[in-house]
């Protein structure tokens, strides 16, 4: 009788996975495992759902995630896609700049403390209070496995050190470092990215090939690495499960619901000395002008 082969092996183990169940945790709170895709604008996340969808399911190729029908930035809703009964893969809005306003928007996502709308988070505590009552009676039943995706034709040399402290507060919030994807990977520059998010302290990372538009034939190769990087996904997301297993999750919780709420109130009373330093600046310009003006006639007179 033949054998099934390696990727069918791993479909399987994706479809009968629940939370914990390669360790053996049952009966830990979690009923499903969120694959949470971050990275810059145009760096391939809805490109890999597209490829995960198909590769799961064994499918022809569908773009169920509408790969490059916007420029990335005008997500308002950040759709979820189910992989499994107790797996789902979900796009967020890309980063720009990766600036402190940024940042907080996707330690929020990672927190579970965002609306289905997918809010821009200009009144961001006002936001936040709203959805605490809800936050604070029920534990999140999802755990969260941060991904963050980059495309090898990108280098990250001017962007060190924002890539690194979004990797060491994904780290922070979810007790596990996030998987690192790096897409195109045939570029010349695929091993040198893949060493430089190493050296930024990312201990998981793959290399894969989405499937696009313009390049949806399936192989067994490919599907073989997408499964392969899902199947890392759910047993980091085991890992973090156990970690949590004697902590009260209720705690958990309120620990991470205040720790939102405090670095969104440092930024904005970040934001607010900023601006006052540059209303005194301004003031001080206008005083000295007209002194320099006087400076300047006494001149032209002598």
């Amino acid at each position: 009788m033949a054998q099934p082969s390696n990727n069918a092996v791993l479909r399987e183990q994706l479809s009968q996975y629940t939370p914990g169940g390669t360790l053996q945790l049952p009966d830990n709170g979690y009923r499903r495992v969120s694959v949470q895709l971050f990275g810059y604008t145009g760096h391939g996340k809805s490109s890999l759902i597209n490829s995960c969808v198909c590769a799961v399911r064994d499918e022809d190729y569908q773009n169920v995630a509408g790969a490059g029908q916007t420029d990335g930035t005008n997500t308002l809703k950040r759709k979820q896609h189910a992989l499994a009964e107790s797996i789902c893969i979900k796009d967020n809005q890309g980063f720009s700049t990766l600036n402190n306003n940024e940042l907080l928007q996707a330690c929020a996502q990672l927190r579970s403390l965002e609306t289905e709308r997918g809010d821009q988070w200009q009144d961001r505590l006002e936001t936040i209070a709203n959805l605490l009552p809800d936050h604070f009676s029920t534990p999140p039943t999802d755990f969260i496995v941060p991904v963050i995706v980059h495309s090898s034709t990108d280098k990250i040399t001017q962007k060190r050190e924002d890539i690194g402290r979004f990797i060491r507060k994904a780290y922070d919030i979810t007790g596990i470092h996030p998987i690192i994807v790096i897409t195109r990977r045939g570029n010349e520059n695929t091993d040198r990215i893949f060493t430089e998010f190493g050296e930024l302290g990312a201990t998981h990372r793959v290399v894969l090939e989405n499937y696009i538009e313009n390049n949806q034939t399936r192989n067994e190769v490919a599907d073989n690495l997408i499964l392969k990087f899902l199947s890392r996904c759910i047993h980091e997301a085991d890992r973090g499960i156990r970690m949590r297993e004697n902590q009260d999750r209720q705690q958990i919780l309120v620990t991470q619901r205040r720790a939102q709420i405090k670095e969104e109130t440092d930024v904005q009373m970040e934001e607010k000395k900023k601006l006052e330093n540059r209303v005194r600046e301004l003031e001080q310009e206008r005083e000295q002008k007209p002194e320099q003006e006087l400076s300047r006639k006494r001149c032209s007179i002598s």
